[in-house]
């Protein structure tokens, strides 16, 4: 394992040397944890995202200027764009302060976008996770979202069937990209080389660990996503974000139904105000697609405790 580490982060010191087969589990863990977050969204999907998330136009750089210029997204979270990723604001890396809590902690809050900006059948509910894992550096945080040797932690992956990844344009139509010709072509470039213009993303089919009674009643249950991710070595942040729409045809090559609405999920990892600690914060709108307010409610209650335990392994495992 260590061996293993060690390779990660020389080829993090020298980019634009590697090899995408070196990292060609990049994106892995970012989609097991979307599966965390949307696991208990079990009823059946629509296709409806509301006006803003057009699944025949999106592509990534549409999904940042929304997250950006949303106040209920990246405002609401405390967070603010800093050369390409995000950084908590106001925060000074590297300053020790009595109340950094020295072990893990995660608070949750939801936040309400205008009727315009809600997600599938009117769902204007976004949660908000952040949590802070003491003495664990965000590289390796970030390893372990993006590293296929890291798949064994995660409590709601049960199996990842089919993956594709590309390096693209950040205005690129995602749906154009992804097309069912292109998803019988394995592999993805080869050159990491970073650009604030393009962007590593990944077509991803997986598996969510649901409770026995709910499968046998329900069957098993799949999430579809295009997860995008960003990785800066020399600022030690990274985010990944995501989203379902549009991701029909990457479920029916990898031969089942897409089940899950997910408009919108970021990940942002940063250093905390120690700088041997890191802040992760994750954003989420998506339509649970249940049919009452109440029902809606346990949907909350329970990513909340599926997300606890997402962010819990992922501090046991370092």
């Amino acid at each position: 394992m260590g061996e293993h580490r060690e390779q990660i982060f020389q080829e993090c010191r020298d980019l634009k040397k590697q090899p995408w087969s070196k990292r060609r589990g990049a994106l892995l863990a970012l989609g097991l944890a979307i599966s965390a977050i949307c696991s208990v969204a079990w009823r059946t999907t629509t296709t409806e995202f509301g006006g803003r998330f057009d699944p025949a136009t999106l592509s990534v750089g549409d999904l940042l200027r929304m997250f950006t210029e949303t106040r209920e997204y990246l405002y609401a979270s405390g967070w603010r764009e800093q050369d390409g990723t995000f950084v908590p604001r106001g925060q000074r890396l590297g300053e020790p302060k009595a109340s950094t809590p020295r072990q893990f902690e995660m608070k949750r809050f939801t936040e309400r976008v205008s009727k315009k900006n809600a997600c599938g059948a009117g769902i204007r509910d976004v949660m908000h996770f952040t949590a802070q894992l003491p003495d664990v550096d965000a590289q390796y945080v970030m390893e372990a979202l993006t590293n296929p040797g890291f798949t064994n932690w995660n409590p709601s992956l049960h199996f990842v069937m089919f993956r594709r990844h590309r390096r693209i344009p950040l205005d690129a139509n995602l749906k154009d990209t992804f097309t069912p010709e292109e998803m019988e072509v394995k592999g993805g470039y080869r050159s990491l080389e970073q650009s604030r213009k393009t962007i590593d993303v990944s077509a991803q089919v997986a598996e969510i660990q649901i409770p026995r009674v709910v499968q046998k009643a329900a069957g098993r249950r799949f999430t579809s996503d295009f997860i995008a991710v960003r990785y800066d070595c020399k600022a030690n942040r990274g985010f990944s974000i995501a989203t379902s729409v549009g991701t029909e045809a990457v479920a029916e090559a990898a031969g089942v139904r897409k089940q899950q609405d997910l408009c919108l999920t970021s990940i942002m990892v940063a250093p905390g105000v120690n700088s041997s600690d890191t802040t992760v914060h994750i954003v989420s709108h998506f339509d649970p697609q249940v049919k009452t307010a109440m029902l809606q409610k346990a949907v909350q209650l329970a990513v909340g405790h599926t997300t606890r335990q997402f962010l819990q392994s992922l501090h046991n495992k370092a």
